[in-house]
């Protein structure tokens, strides 16, 4: 049974979406679970770098078989190189899941997450925006208005030009 008041605070780490193997879970299969407080999320190092996640992806952490009720109070972040990922939470009545919400990037142009802004980062994002593979928590849809158009190509070349 599982039953956090509002002063817990539960830590987490993910190193991929592998519930239970690449990220912490809790199963509960006795009582129902109660759940207040916060979560803290910590992104670990899966042997290339700390995990990112795609936007929208959701990661499963307490899975609750008898029931869960409550909800958490924060909505947590994590940073990741030359970013933050914020987080929200979602509920079922048997489950809790991360869903990874926005990447701030507090270099945009820095398209390959390198440090630095230079012609690989148009190449990565000239490649991610033809179809190719992007970099990890990156996505074509630079302008992040869930289309990927001539819009996202011209911010990221702005983005590109203003540099860091």
């Amino acid at each position: 049974r599982l039953t956090q008041t509002a002063s817990g605070s539960w830590d987490l780490q993910i190193r991929g979406n592998n519930p239970g193997n690449l990220n912490d879970l809790l199963t509960i299969t006795g009582e129902p679970s109660t759940i207040d407080g916060s979560v803290n999320v910590e992104l670990v190092d899966n042997g290339n770098g700390p995990f990112v996640p795609l936007i929208g992806e959701t990661i499963l952490f307490l899975d609750a078989r008898p029931g869960v009720s409550g909800t958490f109070k924060n909505a947590p972040t994590s940073p990741i190189p030359g970013g933050v990922v914020e987080w929200s939470f979602l509920y079922t009545p048997i489950a809790v899941f991360l869903r990874a919400d926005h990447i701030a990037w507090r270099c945009p142009a820095d398209f390959d997450n390198d440090g630095t802004v230079d012609f690989f980062d148009y190449d990565a994002f000239v490649v991610c925006f033809e179809g190719g593979p992007c970099p990890p928590g990156k996505t074509a849809d630079f302008d992040q208005d869930g289309t990927v158009d001539f819009f996202d190509y011209d911010a990221f070349v702005t983005a590109f030009e203003l540099g860091c």
